[in-house]
């Protein structure tokens, strides 16, 4: 992965921090990819598990850019993948999170919301929008247009840029 990293700075991450530490590094990593597989089957935690995915590709991308083997694009298309899962509501409707907020678990409503705002406001992903009270009412659906509509002009803005 640092030979074909299109980063230097990733490059010396790998070399001077990853490589020396495969022993303890490899079955966390197995660990967490394991476990974002199973939030994304099971329904629970669906944006946690999109916010890590999108991380684990990002790294993949970056680290594999040059590969003659790969092609680049692909991770691309996982990054948008779980962005969406990251944006949208999955698992609101037939997986655990939907049974968890059903029971009385209110924070699940708010909480990853909260923190995929702040997230993605941090860095430069999104622009601070209203809230939807000042908006007016919304229309069945628009939150999903809303979301699709903002990820593709953003990955057609970063794209125009590099």
């Amino acid at each position: 992965m640092a030979e074909n990293s299109f980063l230097p700075s990733h490059a010396a991450l790998v070399r001077g921090v990853l490589l020396p530490n495969i022993a303890i590094l490899d079955p966390l990593v197995w660990l967490a990819e394991t476990g974002m597989a199973v939030m994304l089957m099971l329904g629970v935690a669906v944006r946690l598990a999109g916010l890590g995915g999108i991380l684990f590709t990002l790294n993949l991308w970056v680290g594999l850019y040059h590969n003659s083997v790969e092609w680049p694009w692909n991770y691309l298309f996982l990054i948008m993948v779980h962005a969406f899962f990251a944006m949208d509501h999955a698992g609101r409707s037939l997986g655990l999170d939907a049974l968890l907020t059903r029971a009385g678990w209110p924070a699940l409503r708010t909480l990853p919301a909260r923190a995929w705002r702040v997230a993605s406001r941090a860095v430069g992903l999104r622009p601070a929008v209203p809230s939807p009270s000042a908006a007016g009412p919304a229309q069945p659906g628009a939150a999903s247009r809303t979301t699709s509509t903002w990820l593709l002009t953003g990955l057609g803005a970063a794209a125009e840029m590099g």
